[in-house]
C-alpha cells in the first residue's frame, strides 16, 4: 500500500511539473538543450507570419550549431512589451537580446541596458551596406548598441475590387484622396482607416502626413501640420474615417480592412498577410502627397542585453545575417531586409514589396532625432484629440508646436 501511495505521489509530482511547463508557454526542447547555453529573445510580434518568421529563425539557428539553444518569447503587444522591458530593467529580469522598435532604442541605450557591440560590428559587418537611416538607429555617439533586424514603412493599401466597382483609381494627391474616401464610404464600410491609438504606432502613421503638408521634422506644428490635421478632421467629421481608430493598432486596422470594413488603409507590409488570408485583392501605392513626399522608416533592431549571454546573442545575430536566412525570415514575416541589395531581391520575388522598397530610398529615421522620445507622445495625443474632435486642428497643431519649442 505504501509502495502504491509512493508511486501515485511521484506521478502527481510529474504531472504537476508537466502542467507547470505547459503553463509557462515554453515548448518541449530536446535533451541536448541541457548541454547548450540558452539564448532568450523577447519580441512583441503578434501576427501569425511574424511569429512563424521567428520560429524559423530560432529553429534554423539551433540546427546550425551545437553551442547555443535559442528560444523566443512573446511579451504582449508593443505597449505591454515596453512596460515589461522597463520592469525587467528594474527587477534585473531580462532576456539575452530583444527585438525593439527602432525609435525606442535610444531610450534603452540611455538606460544602459544594451551592450556596446561596436568592435563586433566594425570587424564583421559592412555598415556602408545598410540603408543609412536604418543603421543610424543603432548608433549613438559613434558607438553601436545593436544591429537592424528588419525595416519597413507605410503606404496606402486599397481594395482593388471596391475601387473597380466605383470606377476610380487610387489617389495620388490629397484632393484625390478626399474624393476617393468620400466615394468609397458606404453604409457598410468607411473610405479610410489609420491607427490613432495613443502610442508610437499612431505617431509613426501621422508624421508622413505632416511632412507631406510641408513641415520639416525639426519644425513640426507649423502650416504643414495644420493642413494635415485639418484633412484628418474632415475625414472624421464627414464619416469617411471611423472614430474607433483611437482604439486600433496597426494590426487592428489591417483586420478591419481584411473584413471589408474600410476600402483604404494606411499600413505597412506586415498587414498584407491578413488581407491575403481573407482573399482580398489589394493594391499598394505611395501615400497621397500634398507639398512633398517623405516617409518614415520603421522596423525592429536587435538589442543585446548587457551582462547576459552576449556571445550567444551575437551568434544568433550572425546567423540571421546570412543572406539566405535574412531573405527567408523577412519574406516569411512580410518585412524588408535592412540591406538594399537584399531588399531588391525580395521585391523581385514578391511585387507587393515594390512600393515599400522604393520608399526606403527616401525615408527619414525617427531615431536620428534625439528629441523624438519626448515628442512622440504629443504627436499621438494630437492625433487622438483630432479624431475624437476634442481638439480642433488648430489646437492640435498648437499642442505639437508647443512641445517642439520645449524639445
Amino acid at each position: 500500500m505504501k509502495k502504491l501511495a509512493h508511486t501515485i505521489l511521484i506521478a502527481l509530482i510529474l504531472a504537476a511539473s508537466c502542467l507547470s511547463a505547459a503553463c509557462s508557454g515554453r515548448e518541449s526542447l530536446p535533451v541536448e538543450e541541457g548541454t547548450r547555453q540558452e539564448v532568450v529573445l523577447w519580441s512583441y510580434y503578434e501576427t501569425k507570419k511574424q511569429k512563424e518568421g521567428l520560429d524559423r529563425l530560432v529553429e534554423g539557428f539551433n540546427k546550425s550549431q551545437e553551442e547555443y539553444w535559442a528560444r523566443w518569447e512573446y511579451q504582449g503587444p508593443s505597449s505591454e512589451f515596453k512596460k515589461l522591458l522597463s520592469i525587467g530593467v528594474a527587477e534585473e529580469k531580462l532576456p539575452d537580446l530583444v527585438l525593439i522598435d527602432n525609435p525606442d532604442m535610444r531610450k534603452y541605450v540611455e538606460f544602459g541596458i544594451f551592450e556596446d557591440i561596436s568592435d563586433e560590428v566594425e570587424q564583421h559587418y559592412d555598415v556602408n551596406a545598410f540603408y543609412p537611416e536604418v543603421i543610424s538607429s543603432v548608433r549613438y555617439d559613434d558607438r553601436y548598441y545593436g544591429l537592424p533586424f528588419c525595416c519597413n514603412n507605410v503606404g496606402l493599401i486599397y481594395n482593388k475590387e471596391m475601387f473597380l466597382e466605383a470606377g476610380i483609381k487610387p489617389p495620388e494627391d490629397w484632393e484625390q484622396f478626399m474624393e476617393a474616401a468620400k466615394i468609397m464610404t458606404t453604409d457598410e464600410r468607411y473610405g479610410f482607416a489609420m491607427s490613432a491609438i495613443v502610442e508610437e504606432q499612431s505617431s509613426f502613421q501621422l508624421v508622413p502626413w505632416l511632412l507631406s503638408g510641408g513641415d520639416e521634422v525639426q519644425h513640426l506644428g507649423g502650416e504643414g501640420t495644420l493642413r494635415a490635421l485639418t484633412m484628418i478632421h474632415s475625414l472624421v467629421e464627414n464619416g469617411y474615417m471611423p472614430k474607433d481608430c483611437i482604439n486600433w493598432s496597426q494590426v487592428d486596422v489591417a483586420r478591419q480592412f481584411a473584413a471589408g470594413k474600410c476600402a483604404m488603409m494606411e499600413n505597412g507590409p506586415w498587414a498584407l498577410p491578413l488581407a491575403e488570408e481573407r482573399g482580398i485583392d489589394y493594391g499598394v501605392v505611395k501615400l497621397p502627397v500634398d507639398r512633398q513626399r517623405v516617409v518614415v522608416t520603421g522596423g525592429e533592431n536587435f538589442g543585446v542585453v548587457k551582462g547576459k549571454n552576449v556571445d550567444g546573442a551575437l551568434a544568433l545575430i550572425a546567423y540571421c545575417y546570412q543572406d539566405e536566412v535574412m531573405l527567408e525570415v523577412n519574406q516569411q514575416m512580410y518585412s524588408l531586409p535592412p540591406i538594399p541589395r537584399l531588399a531588391v531581391k525580395l521585391q523581385e520575388e514578391n511585387p507587393a514589396f515594390r512600393v515599400f522598397a522604393e520608399q526606403m530610398e527616401h525615408c527619414i529615421s525617427r531615431s536620428s532625432y534625439p528629441y523624438w522620445p519626448r515628442i512622440t507622445g504629443t504627436l499621438s495625443e494630437a492625433l487622438y484629440g483630432t479624431v475624437t474632435e476634442e481638439l480642433t486642428p488648430e489646437e492640435a497643431a498648437g499642442l505639437i508646436q508647443g512641445r517642439m519649442v520645449q524639445k
